[in-house]
């Protein structure tokens, strides 16, 4: 069976990784982003509670997979945390472990996520179980050697709104933030002050802009400005009309 994180995933991903210790509720994470290097097979990330009282957390690790401008979360046996949950008391950190048990070497990157929830102390009905924080974090295996992220841009002209495409070529992700789209003309299209997303190795994602398709003409060519991982972003999109 698959599992779809779309929605409130997709929420918590984008707060986990804007900010330097993701905090909701009396649950807070460090670090919001794990990267291993090829030999090593281990990492770890420590949960605080910093309520009054004990909380339930609960760790899953799943893959990370993006398909046709969406991402998706599958189970996989390849990474497992340990131990996969607890009862934190008022006030500890915890140390959890998370261990890639896969016996081949890690060819290229590997793309996860480490699912950490924060449970209610009882279902609130029969056959149910309840969520009271969700935090999404980034968990990368990858070869030593990699090259880097090599990302095509477009600007997708819809029927009502644009829609931000990255297709990466290279062989490691890229994280893309604060992205704005501009061209000679002085207009702008805004895609978020924060966090945009990721795109994987050999992925494509989408992100629309909800703002009316208006101003840029298809055939054009825009200039994309953000960060990435690695500093300032600027690259060239070309403006197309989506199908």
């Amino acid at each position: 069976m698959k599992w779809l994180f779309s929605g409130l995933a997709a929420a918590m991903v984008s707060y986990c990784a804007m900010t330097a210790a993701a905090t909701a509720a009396s649950l807070q994470v460090a670090p919001v982003l794990l990267d291993v290097a090829a030999p090593g097979a281990a990492t770890s990330a420590t949960v605080r509670n910093t309520g009054n009282k004990p909380i339930n957390v609960q760790f899953r690790v799943f893959r990370w997979v993006q398909r046709d401008g969406q991402e998706r979360l599958e189970p996989t046996d390849a990474v497992v945390a340990s131990p996969p949950s607890l009862q934190l008391p008022a006030g500890q950190d915890y140390l959890v472990r998370i261990v890639r048990t896969a016996s081949n070497p890690v060819q290229g990157e590997e793309d996860y996520r480490l699912v950490i929830d924060e449970l209610p102390a009882a279902p609130r009905r029969t056959g149910t179980v309840a969520v009271v924080v969700r935090h999404v974090v980034p968990l990368f295996f990858h070869q030593g050697d990699l090259g880097p992220a090599d990302v095509e841009w477009s600007l997708l002209r819809g029927p009502h709104s644009y829609v931000l495409q990255g297709r990466n070529r290279g062989e490691t992700y890229m994280r893309a933030a604060s992205i704005t789209v501009a061209d000679g003309a002085g207009r702008s299209l805004p895609f978020g002050r924060g966090l945009l997303g990721y795109v994987l190795p050999g992925s494509t994602m989408q992100w629309p802009s909800g703002i009316p398709a208006r101003g840029f003409a298809p055939g054009a060519t825009v200039t994309v400005r953000g960060q990435s991982q690695i500093g300032d972003l600027k690259a060239s999109a070309s403006v197309k009309v989506r199908r």
